[in-house]
């Protein structure tokens, strides 16, 4: 028959073992309390690095979300306002179909971008060359092409 040995050793109430046992558990517990202080020491400058970049995040996140009113307000110049008078949707309906005389002013859109307006168009008679076309016009009779800011799409141009 096989002995099974469980590594576990019987105790003893021998004063020979007490002192070895006492030192190697002050050692333990030595060693723990260094670990520990070590560990606390890294979690806290680990987590101020990180805090300190997740606030620089933030705050250039912040900056992001009002980035056309910070843009306007470094540059003012780069978004001019419109000059001159402010053409009725009519007027502008009007200039539109004359730059385009075979299209139909069908809409126009105020308030784009800079105050920009969007003239829509289509085809007043059956031509083939416009099916429908978007125009974008200054609303402000001033003959500068810096008052619209519309981007022209695939079927548009800027007037």
């Amino acid at each position: 028959m096989r002995q099974i040995t469980t590594g576990l050793q019987p105790l003893s109430s021998g004063a020979v073992d007490a002192p070895a046992t006492s030192a190697r558990s002050a050692a333990d517990t030595r060693t723990r309390a260094d670990a520990r202080r070590l560990f606390v020491w890294l979690h806290r400058w680990v987590g101020l690095v990180t805090a300190g970049f997740l606030i620089l995040v933030g705050l250039t996140g912040a900056l992001l979300a009002f980035y056309g009113e910070l843009s306007h307000w470094i540059a003012p110049e780069a978004y001019p306002g419109p000059h001159g008078e402010t053409l009725p949707p009519a007027a502008l309906a009007r200039r539109a179909e004359s730059l385009v005389p075979q299209g139909r002013a069908v809409a126009v859109y105020l308030g784009g971008k800079s105050g920009a307006a969007r003239v829509t168009m289509q085809a007043s008679s059956p031509a083939p060359s416009i099916a429908s076309i978007s125009i974008c016009i200054a609303p402000a009779d001033c003959g500068c092409r810096r008052c619209c800011s519309c981007s022209p799409g695939p079927a548009s141009s800027s007037i």
